[in-house]
This record gives C-alpha cells, sequence and structure tokens, in this order.
C-alpha cells in the first residue's frame, strides 16, 4: 500500500514538473503553424503581381484562393484569440497578426506588398478552414492585391 502511494504522488510530481515544457512546445508549435500559414497567404498575395496582370475590373481581376487553418486548442496546440489580416487602403502597408489567450499579438507588417482589405481587417477567431480570396487590381496606375473572405457567413469580417 505505501508503494502505492509513494508511486501516486511521484507520478503527480513528474506531471507537475512536465506541465511549463508541455505548455511551452504547445505556444510554440501554434505559433510556428500561425506563422506558416501567414506566410502562405503573403506568398499568394506577392506572386500575384509577378504573374498576372492587373485589370480596373475587379470582376475580371486574377484571384488566388488560400485556406488558412487556425487551430483547436487541444493537447498539443495553444488557444488562439484571433488572426488578422489588415490592409486598409492601398498606400499602407499590410499587417498580418494573431494573439494566442494570454499572451502578446504578434504582429508582421509587410511594405513591399500592396494589400487591402477594402471590407475591413478580416478576423478569424474560429478554429477551422477559413477560405480567403485575393484579387489583383489596378490602383491609379498601380498594383493592389485585395483580400477577403470566402466563407463570411460563418463568421464577421471586421
Amino acid at each position: 500500500m505505501t508503494r502505492f502511494v509513494v508511486a501516486a504522488v511521484l507520478a503527480v510530481a513528474l506531471v507537475a514538473a512536465s506541465m511549463p515544457a508541455v505548455e511551452s512546445a504547445r505556444i510554440d508549435r501554434t505559433a510556428v503553424h500561425l506563422d506558416g500559414e501567414l506566410t502562405n497567404i503573403v506568398d499568394a498575395a506577392r506572386d500575384l503581381p509577378q504573374t498576372e496582370d492587373t485589370v480596373d475590373d475587379s470582376s475580371l481581376a486574377a484571384r488566388r484562393v488560400v485556406a488558412v487553418s487556425v487551430p483547436e486548442r487541444s493537447l498539443t496546440s495553444a488557444p488562439i484569440d484571433y488572426v488578422e489580416l489588415d490592409g486598409r487602403g492601398p498606400t499602407t502597408s499590410a499587417s498580418l497578426s494573431y494573439r494566442l489567450t494570454g499572451h502578446e499579438e504578434t504582429t508582421y507588417r509587410f511594405t513591399r506588398i500592396s494589400l487591402s482589405t477594402p471590407d475591413g481587417p478580416v478576423r478569424l477567431s474560429t478554429a477551422g478552414i477559413h477560405r480567403l480570396s485575393l484579387a489583383l487590381v489596378d490602383r491609379g496606375g498601380r498594383p493592389v492585391v485585395t483580400l477577403r473572405r470566402l466563407d463570411l457567413g460563418r463568421e464577421e469580417s471586421g
């Protein structure tokens, strides 16, 4: 009986001692995943002006659809408050950011891409696959990539 109690106490102590490392790994894994998802968006936005022609009419614009995966909280993924893509106005740099629950926001700004979110910032705050449409349009003689959600029925865009 004493061995069982000692074994149980030892098991609880080992689990408690390993929890900070497990939490740190969850945070790191989730951050790397989101960084990769944001990189896919940026790569698609950079590719459009390099491979396609701009047009004035957005209905005729070259498009790319990018699927963004926001992971669910699990043993291997930290909880996420939101992922946000903001490109207000064609002259400002785009910002792509996310915040893990209980942590500071991580923001990336891209100045070499003219990225516009004409319907306001696109905020993804639920886990799952979110489809985004990128279109290449001509704004005042400059190529601008517009970004919109394709699945607006599921969640707010701003």
